[in-house]
């Protein structure tokens, strides 16, 4: 008889060998929900919610600046934050650390990330450790207290351990408030330390010098955890501080770009042949708070036909198409075509990045619980994003210009929930920088005479898809230092390209204005440079000896047809004594080893070598070894050799009637 048991509980439950799939793929489907909700809260968090800006104002000794004062700079620059930046920023003004301030007043420039997160990391693990121990002393005068009330109620009260239970109570009730205040202080501690949790930190300098005030404003983006350039102002009048001070914060602002990814569009140039381009593509921070209404249209010409449907209203220059699910193409979680239908992004606010901006990029890596990597903070140098076009949706299409290959660039890592990569705004505050090349092996030495070219990215539409102008500008050759002053544009970036002899030995983005100076390291071409020469005189001989071979041979067998033997005889001897091959070989290896026979870098060494293979090649080409042979052949070598010529020469002539 069966198991009715057993039989129910192995048909209603499926084999153990299947239970661990089941699970498996429990955990996939939760898991891959949880991503998905996470990712559409980090993009909403990004797009529709304001930059969380802290700023910490950190003042120098000064009998001038009162605290009443103090109170009106604060009161300026909240009123003139909000009028600017509207609803995009949610600004605080935290008080500064006492343990910082004085960095922050006297040293803004030297401030770093590590020293800020150490300090108030230090500041919150002290708190915890205050309120431990005032919980510990809580903990201790209750069981003291509870020791003293049982000894009281064994002494019926008596007079002495009444006496001593108060006195425990008492100092119940100062543990009790100790803890209370130990937790305030955690708490300050813990509201302090958030400052890094934001987007933007700025510490602002305020220092007196007796004379003048002198505002110094950096700041410190909390995410790609990269500093700005200080900003500076100088004023005599206190009254004018809080304009001051936002001043240099309004220049020390850089909004952030956020990329996701690099994109293929194509696309069919002049002849008709497909081709492709690739833009980086990245969303915009606090996009979606930036929308103002569009302005009305013009008023038609034509009334419209009753009745009649009327086209979506769309622009030429940003189309917005809308999938089954309402969002526009292209776009983000939340940004709808009936959005961007009505509204534009408000190009005067100060988070706006648009077309013909640029950027620089930075690469963070984080660890599993979400802090950077010790060294995975990269700033990526002699890079930067060039802004090709704003979407309605806040989207950018982004072109990256880099000093070496963008395969290895940092940018082109691929994006991941540890892996981010950031795009903030360069700001240039100067009509020019001078571009200074150094020798890469001896950084104290100038490059003297190298010709500089100029160009400027262009915005593809659909009649030009070129990246750059077709025509560089010459700025001119480099003085005695490497130095060649670039001036600013209408387009911020310029493509700079470095040539020395015949080599363009450099393609080098940069963005006049930003920086007074701007260093490229190159390897020196001066050695290759001598070798080019060497080549160009070599080559121009080589192509004489061809020459005079050829004109020499015409005349040798110009001759023998008139039967002229010892003519062409003795021009055969001119020929003979050229240089032949194996001569002008020997030569080039020689001159060769000479130039190669120090040490020297690799690029300098594969340049080098290229030049001479070219230049083997050419005589390859062009120096007919057959020729040697069949003049050889045809031109009498010996007297006997001649007579017997002239006989067959004096036998083939026919006799005149």
């Amino acid at each position: 008889m069966k198991d009715k048991g057993f039989e129910h509980s192995h048909t209603a439950f499926p084999p153990p060998r299947w239970r661990w799939v089941q699970r498996a793929l429990r955990l996939a489907v939760v898991s891959l929900l949880l991503a998905c909700a996470g990712r559409g809260e980090a993009e909403d968090t990004w797009l529709f919610s304001p930059y969380r800006v802290n700023v910490w104002i950190s003042y120098g000794p000064s009998v001038r600046v009162t605290r009443v004062q103090r109170a009106e700079v604060k009161r300026v620059l909240r009123a003139r934050i909000d009028a600017w930046a509207k609803s995009t920023w949610d600004v605080k003004l935290p008080r500064v650390p006492s343990s910082l301030s004085a960095d922050v007043a006297l040293h803004p420039e030297q401030m770093t990330y590590q020293e800020i997160r150490d300090d108030l990391e230090s500041a919150v693990m002290a708190a915890k450790q205050i309120q431990e121990t005032a919980e510990d002393l809580l903990v201790v005068a209750t069981a003291a207290e509870t020791l003293a009330s049982e000894e009281a109620e064994k002494a019926n009260a008596a007079a002495k351990a009444q006496k001593a239970a108060d006195d425990a109570a008492s100092k119940v009730k100062d543990a009790k408030a100790s803890v209370a205040a130990a937790n305030k202080v955690l708490m300050n501690a813990t509201a302090v330390a958030s400052v890094l949790e934001g987007d933007k930190l700025f510490i602002v300098s305020v220092v007196d010098d007796g004379t003048h005030f002198k505002v110094q404003a950096r700041e410190l983006d909390c995410r790609a955890l990269s500093w700005s350039q200080t900003r500076e102002r100088e004023l005599g009048n206190p009254a004018q501080l809080g304009d001051a001070v936002f001043s240099a914060i309004e220049e020390a602002f850089a909004p952030v770009v956020r990329f996701r990814e690099f994109r293929t569009i194509g696309y069919q140039n002049e002849a008709g042949q497909e081709k492709s381009r690739e833009v980086l593509v990245g969303t915009l921070r606090a996009a979606g708070l930036m929308y103002q209404p569009k302005p009305p249209p013009p008023p038609a010409e034509q009334e419209p036909v009753e009745g009649e449907q009327q086209p979506a209203a769309a622009t030429e220059e940003n189309p917005v198409e809308e999938n089954e699910q309402g969002v526009a193409e292209g776009g983000a979680i939340g940004i709808t075509s009936s959005l961007t239908d009505q509204f534009e992004i408000d190009s005067s606010l100060p988070g706006y990045i648009g077309k013909g901006m640029v950027m620089r990029a930075v690469v963070r890596r984080d660890d599993r619980y979400g802090r950077p990597l010790e060294g995975g903070i990269t700033e990526v140098v002699a890079t930067y994003v060039f802004v090709q076009k704003l979407n309605p949706t806040g989207n950018l299409e982004c072109k990256v210009y880099t000093t070496g290959s963008l395969a290895k660039n940092p940018v082109r890592a691929r994006s991941s929930s540890r892996t981010h990569k950031y795009g903030l705004l360069v700001r240039p505050t100067v009509p020019k920088t001078d571009l200074k090349l150094v020798d890469r092996d001896q950084p104290g030495r100038g490059l003297e005479g190298y010709t500089v070219f100029s160009k400027t990215p262009q915005f593809p539409s659909e009649e030009n898809f070129h990246a750059e102008e077709g025509d560089p500008r010459t700025l001119g050759q480099t003085d005695w230092r490497g130095i060649i002053p670039v001036d600013r544009l209408a387009t911020q970036i310029r493509i700079i390209y470095v040539r020395n002899g015949q080599q363009i030995l450099a393609r080098i983005p940069i963005v006049p204005g930003l920086d007074d100076v701007h260093t490229a390291m190159l390897p020196s071409d001066d050695l290759r440079l001598q070798v080019e020469a060497f080549i160009v005189g070599f080559q121009l001989a080589v192509m004489d000896v061809v020459i005079q071979r050829k004109v020499l041979a015409t005349r040798v067998r110009s001759k023998l047809k008139e039967k002229k033997v010892a003519e062409a005889q003795q021009i055969h001897e001119q020929f003979r004594n050229l240089p032949s091959k194996s001569d002008l070989e020997k030569r080039l290896q020689d001159r060769q080893r000479d130039f190669t026979g120090g040490s020297i870098d690799k690029w300098s060494r594969v340049k080098i070598d290229a030049l001479f293979a070219r230049t083997r090649l050419l005589m390859d080409n062009y120096i007919d070894l057959n020729l040697d042979a069949e003049l050889i052949r045809e031109v009498p070598q010996t007297a006997e050799e001649a007579a017997a010529s002239a006989q067959t020469a004096a036998q083939s002539t026919p006799n005149p009637p």
